[in-house]
């Protein structure tokens, strides 16, 4: 047995496992494996990120698909996008109402591994009512027709930015999310898993400004999931109808183990911080940009002293984010520090270096798409390895 890092915010938060060993593991497109860990069974890890825990999975499963369902009358037609571990499929067939689920999954390996390790919910995409695509699903959606009463995006963080060759995006930006709006019936929801709420303002409820652009409603709700960084993790619900402020649940007749009312009304609950943050979304006017302020402090003096490496790391982070470089100009003082200024379709990336105070500041200036700027921050953090850091996300309206 050896004790793994299976998840991570950052260098704050790291969940170590006691792994006894690996039980199946296929590397093509994704690094999949399946390990079984001590005392708590087997677990999915894709590209070294801890995706489910079977004891534990109807922790992020049940509450991801009751929490949206409980406002809707009666669901016929619902769409997973991704979700191929079949979780969100095993509870949405718990709905009699329930006619039609359509799958959209890029992995035919995640299937194959969790219908043979995880059958007791992974065995639902077998089911009669459940049609399961193999596809890219930012392309599926974006040319569909059919209409949904429920919309699920389900997709590692990193969305499809782990796979060769493929868009460097993720299903989260604006252009899906419209995408799923147009696919919705009058009365739909969509929801999607957001982020570990960690111990930057920067990773809570991280996409709903972007949704707000998108949806007359959203509203974050969180569910204690133990086996993920700091347990605390957060969802979103988009609808053009329903305000879920203002909204009555109707409770169904379900068998689950862990949702009920009450931890609905719980999942909804924000402390102050979080309120303050939501109601900083709620302004009426659309938001025209956002501001990300990225403040390194006890870096490495040599790699911010140098002008190349900066540009290169920088450079990264936008390929990596799916931000798209116009061009860039860098200067290099006299005797340290550097300055680079990349002019981005989205808008701009800057930083300036203090080599002999160990210290690197960014700006990064994005059209309102919060989810890539988050993925760039996590490049330079992870490059940079700082001892001390402050991110401040600043929405313009």
């Amino acid at each position: 047995m050896k004790y793994e890092k299976l998840s991570s915010i950052n260098y704050l938060i790291n969940n170590t496992f006691p792994v006894i060993r690996t039980l199946e593991l296929k590397d093509n497109d994704f690094k999949i494996e399946v390990v079984k860990i001590k005392d708590l069974g087997k677990a999915l890890v894709i590209n070294g990120d801890l995706q489910l825990i079977d004891s534990q999975a109807h922790k992020y499963h049940e509450p991801m698909v009751h929490t949206p369902a409980s406002y809707i009358d009666n669901p016929k037609n619902a769409l997973i996008l991704g979700g191929g571990d079949g979780g969100l499929c095993h509870e949405l067939l718990k709905y009699d109402t329930i006619k039609n689920i359509t799958v959209v999954e890029i992995s035919r390996d995640v299937v194959e591994l969790c219908q043979k390790h995880f059958a007791s919910f992974s065995n639902s995409l077998n089911n009669e009512k459940v049609k399961l695509i193999f596809s890219n699903a930012k392309s599926w959606i974006e040319d569909n027709t059919d209409k949904f009463d429920l919309i699920f995006i389900d997709t590692t963080e990193l969305g499809e930015l782990h796979i060769p060759n493929s868009p460097k995006t993720t299903l989260k930006d604006n252009q899906t999310l419209s995408a799923c709006k147009k696919a919705l019936s009058p009365q739909g929801i969509l929801t999607q898993n957001d982020f570990y709420c960690g111990l930057e303002k920067f990773t809570v409820f991280s996409n709903l400004i972007n949704t707000k652009k998108v949806f007359n409603y959203c509203t974050p709700f969180v569910s204690n999931i133990p086996y993920f960084p700091s347990q605390a993790y957060s969802f979103l619900m988009m609808s053009n109808a329903i305000d879920f402020s203002n909204h009555i649940i109707k409770r169904k007749d379900i068998d689950t183990i862990f949702y009920n009312e009450e931890t609905h009304m719980a999942s909804l609950a924000m402390c102050e911080e979080s309120k303050s943050f939501k109601r900083s979304t709620d302004k009426t006017q659309k938001m025209i940009c956002s501001t990300t302020l990225i403040d390194l402090e006890g870096v490495k003096s040599s790699l911010i002293d140098n002008t190349k490496e900066v540009l290169d790391v920088m450079k990264n982070a936008c390929k990596i984010s799916g931000l798209n470089i116009i061009k860039s100009e860098s200067h290099k003082f006299d005797p340290q520090g550097v300055t680079v200024s990349i002019l981005l379709k989205e808008s701009h990336f800057t930083c300036h270096s203090w080599p002999e105070h160990n210290k690197i500041y960014f700006d990064l200036n994005t059209c309102g798409d919060v989810e890539k700027a988050r993925l760039a921050v996590d490049h330079l953090i992870k490059t940079f390895e700082p001892k001390n850091k402050s991110i401040q996300n600043i929405p313009r309206y």
